[in-house]
């Protein structure tokens, strides 16, 4: 039987050991953000370990709470490793989840999300059973235009202090219509405190000619993909649009980014990725993200 307990300071040499004797890349299939999503869980007592009956960790389960405008996004992370999968543990772990969700909610409304690249049938199966419904999404990459003129008719502004609040603002009103999107207003704060954001490639993006705010970007970089810029948000203002202020955007990211990186990547919807390909961009990779939603 599954031990499931609350991750103590004391108990991570333990985990820190089984993460680098298992070495995998975690649910959420990006290594980078494992460290920096266990310590936030740490923190917040949001993370538990799972033990076997002789008493070494077979895997772990964290969640990060993001609190905003009455809804509350958990995004869930973890992993069982190999040695132990398909022994009842994954469902143990995700059990533990959604309990510390209900518990730690500081909302009437928790969206619980699992995000996971090349998810296996049965962790699918197991979060279908708990209620979870899925969406797929795709992970696009670039390689950087190097030189050459600004091609289209968005200027990028770098993003500094004094534009904070017109670009919450912004986010805000670009949220609206899909509460679920990111988990409301906290969101974009989440993304501008990140520990890898990369705040000289955060711009405004204009209109040119106008000076009109279109939207704006929001990007990282990966401590383990040191020439790739992560582009983690490209938001365009509900009012202005159009789907070409998309590739746009992310056409003059790529010719900004030639001076220090070899490629541009980001996560995006299905539709959003035939938008993207005008502006070079390719598929990499899919992930499912699964969803369930709590009620208060």
């Amino acid at each position: 039987m599954t031990k499931v307990e609350q991750l103590t300071y004391e108990q991570m040499p333990a985990l820190r050991d089984a993460l680098t004797r298992h070495g995998a890349g975690g649910l959420d299939g990006v290594d980078g953000q494992r460290m920096s999503v266990i310590t936030q869980a740490l923190k917040a007592d949001a993370i538990a370990l799972a033990w076997s009956d002789a008493g070494e960790v077979v895997g772990y389960t964290a969640n990060r709470h993001d609190t905003g405008g009455g809804f509350e996004l958990v995004e869930c992370a973890g992993e069982v490793f190999a040695p132990w999968r398909g022994q009842g543990h994954g469902g143990a772990l995700i059990d533990w989840a959604i309990a510390e969700a209900g518990r730690g909610a500081q909302s009437d409304m928790v969206e619980i999300v699992v995000d996971s690249l090349g998810i296996g049938d049965a962790l699918a199966a197991m979060l279908t059973e708990r209620g979870f419904t899925a969406s797929q999404f795709v992970e696009l990459t670039a390689p950087v235009k190097v030189g050459g003129p600004q091609e289209s008719g968005i200027w990028l502004e770098p993003m500094g202090q004094n534009h904070i609040g017109e670009v919450t603002s912004l986010y805000q009103r670009a949220s609206r219509p899909e509460p679920l999107a990111r988990g409301g207003d906290a969101a974009i704060v989440t993304v501008l405190r990140h520990p890898y954001l990369e705040r000289a490639f955060c711009f405004v993006a204009r209109e040119a000619g106008t000076g009109a705010t279109v939207g704006f970007v929001l990007s990282l970089v990966w401590p383990d993909s040191p020439t790739d810029l992560w582009i983690e948000t490209i938001c365009v203002d509900p009012e202005r649009g159009e789907p070409e202020f998309v590739s746009d955007i992310a056409a003059e990211v790529l010719r900004r980014a030639a001076t220090r990186f070899a490629t541009a990547s980001m996560g995006t919807s299905e539709p959003m990725a035939e938008v993207l390909s005008d502006a070079g961009f390719t598929r990499r990779r899919t992930w499912a993200r699964h969803s369930l939603l709590l009620w208060g």
